[in-house]
C-alpha cells in the first residue's frame, strides 16, 4: 500500500466521526486517482424519518450542481439504481441522460458526467449511498491504474459512512443490531491488543477461523490458519498502535483454501482506537469475469466474454473498444448480442447480473 493510499485511507475513516470531511476527502480521491473530474455522496434518510436527504460533493461538484441537488434530482436517480440490484458496484452509461432532462446537459457535459461509475449500498435500516465518479477518459493524466485504485478504495468509503451511521444512543443499547453486518463481507473491529470489539456473522463464520474464543464476551483476532502468522501478526500490531493502514495477501495453510486480501484501516469504536480489519477475495477479478468462465456460464463467443470482462470490471464501453482493439461500432454490435445472450437491456443489468453471479 503507498503512502499515499494510506493517508486518503486515514481521511476516509476519519469521516466515520465527522462526515463534514467528506467533500475535502472526495477532492483528495479525485486527484489521486488523476482521471475524476467529481465526486457525489447521498445520504437517504431512513423511511420515516424526520431528516431530509444529505449530500456530500466535492467543491467543483457542489457549485456546478448544487440547484439540482436541492430540487432532489438525484433522489429519483437513486431509485434508478435501487432497482437495478444490490450488485455493490453499478456501471450504467446511460444514467446521466436521466438527470439530463432537466436543463443542465451543458453542465453534464462540462464535469464529464456522460461515462460515469456509481457504486449503490443499501443499509439495514434502507438507507442508501450513491459514490459516484465522473470520467474523462480523455483528459490528462487518465490511466488504468487509476481506475484500480479507484476501484480499491470504494469498499472503505461505503464501510466508513456505514460505520459512520450509529446512533448516538447506540451505548445505551449495547444489544442492538451489529453496523458491520451491513458490510459485505468478513469484517473486525479490534483494539491495540488484537481484542475484538466486535465482528460481523461473516468473520464469525470465515474459514480458516478469524476470531478466537477466549472465554470473555469479545475473543481475539485469530491468524493461526495462514502461513507467516507471526508476521501478519506483527504487522497488525504496528497498525493498531500506530494508527496505520495494512494491505497483505494471505496464504492459507490449507492449500485447497483461496489466497484473501486483508485490508486493516484505523478508526474508532465508542471513543477507543480501533482497527478496522477486512477480507476479500485477492486478485482484481472474481473468477466468473474470467473470460472462460463468461462463456461457459452465459454461451459467450470469445470476444463478447472479454467485453463483458471489462464492463464488469469497471471499464466503459469507451474504454473497452480500444483496450480490445475494436471499434465503438464493433462493440456496440457484441454489446447488443450480449445482451440478448444474458436477457439483459442494460450494461447495468448485465454488470449486476455478473456480479450476483461471482
Amino acid at each position: 500500500m503507498s503512502r499515499q493510499t494510506e493517508a486518503i485511507l486515514d481521511l476516509i475513516y476519519q469521516a466515520t466521526l465527522e462526515p463534514e470531511r467528506w467533500p475535502d476527502i472526495l477532492a483528495a480521491i479525485c486527484a489521486s486517482t488523476g482521471f475524476a473530474s467529481g465526486c457525489l455522496i447521498m445520504d437517504c434518510a431512513a423511511p420515516g424519518s424526520a431528516s431530509g436527504t444529505s449530500f456530500y460533493a466535492t467543491r467543483r461538484t457542489e457549485r456546478a450542481l448544487r440547484d439540482f441537488v436541492e430540487a432532489g434530482l438525484f433522489a429519483s436517480c437513486a431509485g434508478r439504481l435501487d432497482r437495478v440490484g444490490d450488485a455493490l458496484f453499478v456501471h450504467e452509461a446511460d444514467f446521466p441522460a436521466a438527470v439530463a432532462r432537466r436543463p443542465a446537459v451543458e453542465t453534464l457535459h462540462r464535469l464529464g458526467l456522460w461515462d460515469q461509475t456509481a457504486t449503490l449500498h443499501r443499509t439495514p435500516d434502507g438507507r442508501r449511498f450513491v459514490f459516484t465518479f465522473e470520467r474523462e477518459a480523455g483528459a490528462a493524466g487518465f490511466s488504468r491504474e487509476a481506475v484500480g485504485r479507484l476501484n480499491r478504495l470504494r469498499p472503505h468509503m461505503v464501510r466508513s459512512v456505514t460505520l459512520g451511521l450509529r446512533d448516538p444512543t447506540a451505548e445505551a443499547r449495547p444489544q442492538g443490531p451489529s453496523l458491520l453486518g451491513a458490510l459485505p463481507g468478513p469484517a473486525v473491529l479490534i483494539g491495540p491488543d488484537e481484542g475484538v470489539f466486535e465482528a460481523n456473522a461473516a468473520a464469525l463464520a470465515h474459514h480458516p477461523p478469524l476470531v478466537r474464543e477466549t472465554g470473555g464476551e469479545s475473543g481475539r483476532l485469530s491468524l493461526a490458519g495462514w502461513e507467516n502468522a507471526e508476521f501478519i501478526r506483527a504487522r497488525i500490531g504496528l497498525a493498531a498502535r500506530f494508527g496505520r493502514g495494512v494491505d497483505l495477501t494471505l496464504r492459507p495453510r490449507d492449500p485447497a483454501l483461496p489466497e484473501q486480501r486483508l485490508q486493516a484501516v484505523p478508526t474508532s469504536w465508542h471513543g477507543a482506537a480501533a482497527l478496522l480489519v477486512t477480507l476479500d477475495p485477492a486478485g482484481d477479478d472474481p473468477p466468473s469475469r474470467d473470460p472462460h468462465a463468461l462463456m461457459d456460464g452465459f454461451g459467450l463467443t470469445r470476444r463478447e466474454a472479454e467485453l463483458t470482462a471489462l464492463l464488469a470490471c469497471g471499464s466503459s464501453l469507451t474504454d473497452a473498444a480500444p483496450a480490445l482493439g475494436m471499434s465503438r461500432e464493433t462493440a456496440r454490435h457484441h454489446l447488443k448480442q450480449i445482451f440478448q445472450k444474458t436477457d439483459t437491456h442494460r450494461q447495468a443489468q448485465l454488470v449486476a447480473l455478473v456480479s450476483r453471479e461471482a
